[in-house]
């Protein structure tokens, strides 16, 4: 049986004698117990205090027990009200229900069925409460199982149309890499090309490097785009991590690259490993060298607030159409389709995922074709 104790009981009557007597009638109950004088005072109790059920005198001035049992009902449906009148006819009881009132008692009060009928009804709302606890804590549950079906359904959309990406893709970055070992290999055997061993040898490493990058970073995608879960108890100095990279990075420091970095003095500490923000800076800085063809002066700038740190890099380089800043870093795109060969279109897909996995973001920006691009990288800073 439900335990009433410390339940809240609001006694409504406009007769301080009557409300004193009640408090005689139910001192042995285990409940704390409100006073109001008016049905104006017993709306004001509601909205302050969380009462479990409310015992109303019907005949009071200014608003009588039948407007404020209606008022209170809007308030809380299912708080059960008790009315006290002195009217035994037939309308009052019937203008009571009407109004959604749960009981009557008849005056003079009679302390054991007062007492009776608030312990059953206290039992019932602490019912009720503790099944609508349970019905809540159930909803919840199942909104976080919906919620938690609805992302895996998601993540299994993404993966079958990478998939078909993949499949579509593949088809011709394969071909064109095994077509050339395959006529180098052909020619190597062939005795009026043994002069031009070492060059179709070239060609057949070559085309072998190109395909062995295509299915690492496929591999590499795929394993990014596959984890569920996300490990953000680490933290990083992206400053220093972008230092790392860049000093490791040789094609950099060569004498026709204008490579600088530009950053404040203060930490710029964000969540996620070192390794992999790591890989997203070595992508951005080999797609600027990738790409910078003619001119090649390469920016990285790092920076850092309240909120945000934020890693811009820069090229002059070939640049890309407005239209295709958001296309760059689906899966499998490639810019630029007159130097196809530059990249397997996974790169920067691969950072965009990594840096979202870290709960960051990632935009490009250019003015065209020929005029160079910039990426930014923003995520929430950590403070220690």
């Amino acid at each position: 049986m439900p335990d009433i104790t410390n339940c809240k009981l609001l006694i409504v009557d406009d007769e301080e004698m009557n409300l004193r007597l009640y408090e005689r009638f139910l001192r042995d109950l285990p409940c704390e117990i409100i006073k109001a004088i008016s049905g104006i005072e017993a709306l004001e109790k509601v909205s302050e205090s969380a009462v479990d059920l409310v015992l109303l005198d019907v005949t009071m001035p200014v608003m009588d027990g039948f407007e404020t049992c209606r008022r209170l009902k809007e308030e809380e449906r299912n708080r059960p009200i008790i009315m006290v009148t002195a009217l035994n006819d037939t309308d009052s009881r019937r203008r009571g229900i009407e109004s959604g009132a749960d009981d009557f008692l008849s005056k003079p009060i009679d302390p054991i069925e007062l007492n009776l009928k608030i312990k059953n009804f206290l039992r019932m709302k602490k019912l009720y409460d503790n099944v609508k606890k349970l019905n809540d804590e159930l909803e919840r549950k199942v909104e976080e199982r919906t919620m938690e079906l609805k992302e895996a359904n998601e993540r299994l959309e993404i993966l079958d149309r990478l998939k078909s990406d993949f499949l579509t893709f593949i088809s011709h970055e394969l071909q064109t890499p095994l077509t050339s070992m395959s006529v180098a290999i052909e020619l190597l055997n062939r005795t009026d090309f043994q002069n031009s061993h070492e060059r179709l040898i070239a060609v057949a490493q070559n085309s072998y490097r190109r395909l062995f990058d295509f299915v690492t970073r496929g591999i590499d995608y795929i394993n990014e785009q596959s984890k569920t879960a996300f490990d953000l108890t680490a933290v990083s100095d992206l400053s220093v991590i972008l230092e790392n990279v860049a000093d490791a990075t040789p094609a950099l420091h060569k004498t026709d690259v204008d490579f600088r970095i530009s950053r404040s003095g203060a930490p710029c500490l964000v969540r996620g490993d070192a390794g992999s923000l790591s890989k997203v800076i070595r992508i951005l800085l080999d797609n600027a060298l990738k790409f910078s063809r003619v001119e090649k002066t390469i920016l990285a700038e790092i920076s850092a607030n309240e909120s945000t740190v934020t890693l811009t890099v820069s090229d002059k380089g070939d640049g890309f159409p407005v239209e295709l800043a958001d296309e760059i870093f689906r899966p499998f795109t490639i810019a630029n389709i007159t130097h196809h060969a530059k990249g397997s279109g996974l790169s920067l897909p691969i950072a965009k995922l990594i840096v979202e996995n870290c709960r960051g973001k990632i935009r490009a920006e250019s003015k065209g074709l020929g005029q160079g691009a910039s990426f930014f990288v923003e995520f929430p800073a950590v403070r220690r």
